[in-house]
C-alpha cells in the first residue's frame, strides 16, 4: 500500500517538475521514485494485508506483480 501512495505522489512530483521546466531532471526523479517503490514492495513481502473489508488484498502475488510492473515502467523510461 505504501508503494501505491509513493507512486501517486511521484506522478504529481514529475508533473510539477515538467511545469517548472526541469524536464532533464524529471526522468531521474521518476526512476529514483520507482526504485523506492520496488524497495517498499520488497519490505512488505510476507505481510498479506487486506484493506476495505477484504476488498483489496496485498499478498505476495500482488506485490510480485506490482514490482514487475514498476520495474518494467522504469526500463521503459
Amino acid at each position: 500500500m505504501n508503494a501505491l501512495i509513493l507512486i501517486s505522489l511521484l506522478g504529481i512530483a514529475v508533473l510539477f517538475a515538467g511545469i517548472f521546466h526541469l524536464k532533464n531532471k524529471s526522468i531521474y526523479l521518476a526512476v529514483l521514485g520507482l526504485a523506492a517503490a520496488v524497495v517498499l514492495n520488497i519490505c512488505d513481502w510476507g505481510t498479506n494485508v487486506a484493506y476495505y473489508n477484504n476488498m483489496v488484498q496485498f499478498d505476495n502475488y500482488a506485490l510480485a506483480f506490482s514490482s514487475l510492473m514498476t520495474i518494467t515502467t522504469a526500463l521503459v523510461l
